[in-house]
């Protein structure tokens, strides 16, 4: 094994690592919230930190993955001081955006919301700007090639912080802990990530940065920024569709069947996303080159060990169904066995195309994903009609897996009409 691929596993491993520690640290922030918050307040927290996420996407507007795209980039082409420009625009725009809505939302707050919720909801607007200057930051450094301490950053030491001032809350006595008192501490564990973040960064950036002026791109970056947007709502409302139209043409109990299959044939893409988190950087950075033959062996090796992962977790939830929907679940939720079938199987021939999105998306290509993300959703609700009235739960399973891999097909025939990569285990040998 060369030093290049024992590199490229480390960067895999990596992420892989960040993101099991990640999930477990999501799963034990919930079981303390839980208990130390008590149902009604632990509600009005998760009401009030969904209202922080949904503005962070708003008040983003695509920048992260510009920085991403456009920091590996110029600093293949050396081009300092354009990339000292986008870190000011990208900084600039984020800071703006992010306390107009902060403030324009806690005004809303103040003045419509429930006294239960209110004082909750005001903070988690506060939390806005530091929330997003974190995540801009995060994606200025994977664009760096730092990938596994962007992660670390925002994904690992935001939540274990969090858990330990629950915890210390806890012991001290203030119990039952209410929303928003979670909510203040979830605002001091932002400021002392948003440092930490800051500092990071700024150790991190090359030194004939710092040292250049300013140039911009304004024109480019800001159409950019628009397509990376609409993708994220797009991304948004094509994994909620199907819970909206189960609502509409089946019952609850199928919503809840429906999710908790989705979730597990989830962990069959689980290596791509580590793959595409750790890759992405190094993808515009090899295209910005023009280094078209490494690049090559790049998405291959990928598509490579993606897919050996997603194999043998596949295998498992379609063998064993029954048996992980239970022992995870619940036994209630077992009648769900056969649509996770179906998504697993899905889920493995969506993975087979390779990191398409991400190569589209790196390459420039980002309007392609957009027009192919409006056609999936419309794809996606047309074969909900037909489909949920015949076969319920089974129904909404074969139609989000016949629009994944339609999906995901068009966006592989694209990525080799516009780059001449091929994405798949084969390499271009496909075409």
């Amino acid at each position: 094994m060369t030093n290049y691929h024992i590199n490229i596993f480390k960067k895999i491993s990596g992420t892989f690592f960040v993101n099991i520690m990640e999930m477990g640290l999501r799963m034990i922030l919930s079981i303390v919230l839980a208990r130390t918050l008590g149902p009604s307040e632990y509600g009005i927290y998760t009401f009030a930190i969904t209202v922080t996420l949904i503005l962070s996407i708003v008040s983003l507007l695509g920048t992260e993955y510009l920085a991403i795209r456009e920091v590996a980039h110029y600093v293949a082409k050396k081009k300092w001081a354009t990339l000292n420009g986008l870190i000011k625009f990208c900084r600039q725009y984020v800071i703006t955006a992010s306390l107009i809505v902060s403030i324009l939302s806690g005004i809303i707050a103040w003045l419509f919301a429930l006294n239960t919720q209110k004082y909750a909801i005001i903070i988690a607007c506060s939390l806005l700007p530091f929330v997003c200057f974190i995540r801009l930051h995060e994606c200025l450094l994977r664009g760096l090639q730092h990938v596994v301490i962007a992660l670390i950053t925002n994904r690992i030491l935001r939540p274990l912080l969090f858990i330990v001032f629950l915890v210390s809350f806890y012991l001290l006595g203030y119990r039952p802990i209410s929303a928003s008192s979670a909510m203040i501490a979830q605002l001091f564990v932002c400021i002392i990530v948003m440092m930490i973040a800051f500092l990071l960064f700024r150790n991190r950036v090359p030194t004939e940065t710092l040292n250049s002026v300013y140039e911009y791109e304004r024109n480019r970056w800001i159409n950019s920024m628009k397509s990376f947007f609409f993708i994220g709502i797009l991304w948004t409302v094509t994994n909620n569709v199907n819970v909206i139209m189960l609502n509409l043409l089946a019952s609850p109990t199928d919503i809840g069947l429906y999710n908790v299959s989705k979730r597990g044939s989830e962990l069959v893409c689980l290596g791509l996303l580590a793959s595409n988190v750790a890759f992405g950087p190094m993808v515009s950075y090899l295209y910005a080159e023009n280094n078209m033959k490494k690049l090559q062996k790049l998405l291959q090796l990928s598509a490579t060990l993606t897919l050996v992962f997603g194999v043998i977790v596949a295998l498992v939830l379609i063998i064993y169904n029954e048996e992980f929907l239970s022992w995870i679940f619940g036994i209630q939720f077992v009648p769900a066995a056969q649509a996770l079938t179906i998504l697993s199987f899905g889920q493995l021939l969506s993975i087979a195309t390779g990191p398409v999105e991400n190569v589209l998306n790196m390459t420039g290509f980002e309007k392609d994903t957009l027009h192919i993300a409006i056609a999936a959703l419309c794809l996606n609700i047309i074969l909900d009609l037909f489909l949920i009235p015949r076969w319920g739960l089974n129904g909404v399973a074969v139609a989000t897996a016949i629009t994944l891999v339609l999906w995901n097909s068009t966006m592989m025939y694209f990525v080799y009409r516009r780059t001449g990569l091929g994405t798949t285990i084969f390499g271009g040998y496909l075409y």
